[in-house]
């Protein structure tokens, strides 16, 4: 966060003893001489600093049952309250570095900057851009690589993969390139797409992109599972698609006869439970996706079967008078494609 009691003489002997490599640690010094320790960057209140300060350095603790204390001088005191702030501050540094050496090597994205609103064209003859490179971090990291040819895209990638195992390297973080863990989703459009695709072309048929500073090659798939949801180059997959199905089952099943099959609560009611638990599973973010219709008829089977239980028309009953359309006019309820116009269904 700073260098605390740490005179000018011995900082760089400081960042040697944390085990920071010599380059990061050149770069650090110059960082926060520059800007200054990451609270105040932050805008924290001096006495706030301080107290985090005083928490985190020198922190002890004692085995139960033992007569001696164990110092910690690296990392965070378990449990504290500040400890994802701490947690933060350990990587901001790699990636305010990490975005630093992307521009370096001119891997940005640069567009015109119009003089008045945003959503205002730029004019021909101003050369005005504005550089978009943005870093964050919260537990998992993503990266977007953008490029007019497939050829300058897999350039893109190789210097990538360089800063970003080099630079967190140089700050003790360690990046694991293997499946599941790290993975690359790569869409090639274009004259020499097949050429560059192919050159990541592994024994075992798989793609794979060489890791320039460490062993293990970044796997390339189609899809990617991410906090409970498919993630893939082709928008809406069937994998996807069927998680999306099983996920809003397996909320209204539970309740299916209690609440939806209830001849005691009012259809209102019910649409509103179908809304927050059932189509807020199968529609969130499902209008950014281009539907295939095998995936529109998997999520709208549910959809309409959860519709006519709620109308007391379940589809197996021998006693079905009313057809699809008829139940949806009797709920008030659109079509599954009106409401996968909206990343979450209207209230």
């Amino acid at each position: 966060m700073g260098w605390g009691g740490v005179d000018s003489e011995h900082r760089g002997r400081h960042l040697h003893q944390l085990g920071v490599a010599p380059r990061a640690a050149r770069w650090l010094h110059a960082y926060i001489e520059e800007r200054g320790p990451l609270l105040q960057q932050w805008g924290a209140n001096h006495t706030a600093k301080e107290m985090a300060r005083t928490l985190h350095e020198h922190s002890w603790f004692q085995v139960p049952g033992g007569d001696r204390v164990v110092a910690s001088h690296t990392g965070g005191r378990q449990g504290c309250k500040l400890g994802s702030l701490v947690f933060n501050s350990a990587y901001t540094p790699a990636l305010d570095m990490l975005r630093w050496r992307l521009r370096q090597d001119g891997v940005t994205l640069r567009i015109p900057q119009a003089p008045g609103a945003f959503w205002e064209p730029a004019p021909a003859d101003d050369p005005r851009e504005c550089e978009i490179v943005d870093a964050i971090f919260v537990d998992d990291e993503v990266v977007i690589l953008l490029s007019e040819s497939p050829r300058a895209l897999a350039r893109a990638i190789n210097v990538l993969l360089e800063i970003l195992i080099g630079t967190f390297s140089d700050f003790h973080l360690e990046i694991h390139c293997s499946k599941g863990k790290t993975e690359g989703l790569i869409a090639l459009r274009g004259k020499r797409s097949v050429d560059v695709r192919e050159k990541w072309r592994q024994a075992d048929g798989s793609l794979a992109i060489p890791v320039p500073t460490s062993g293990p090659s970044l796997h390339v798939c189609e899809e990617y599972k991410h906090l409970g949801t498919w993630v893939s180059v082709y928008g809406m997959s069937s994998r996807s698609a069927a998680h999306r199905a099983q996920s809003a089952m397996a909320a209204y099943a539970p309740i299916s006869r209690k609440v939806f099959g209830s001849p005691l609560m009012n259809d209102k009611y019910k649409v509103s439970f179908l809304r927050s638990l059932v189509l807020s599973r199968l529609t969130c973010n499902l209008h950014v996706c281009t539907l295939p219709i095998q995936t529109l008829r998997r999520l709208s089977g549910v959809y309409v079967g959860v519709l006519r239980w709620t109308a007391g028309e379940p589809r197996f009953s021998k006693a079905v008078a009313l057809t699809d359309q008829e139940v949806r006019e009797k709920l008030a309820c659109g079509i599954l494609a009106s409401w996968s116009r909206t990343s979450r269904p209207p209230s």
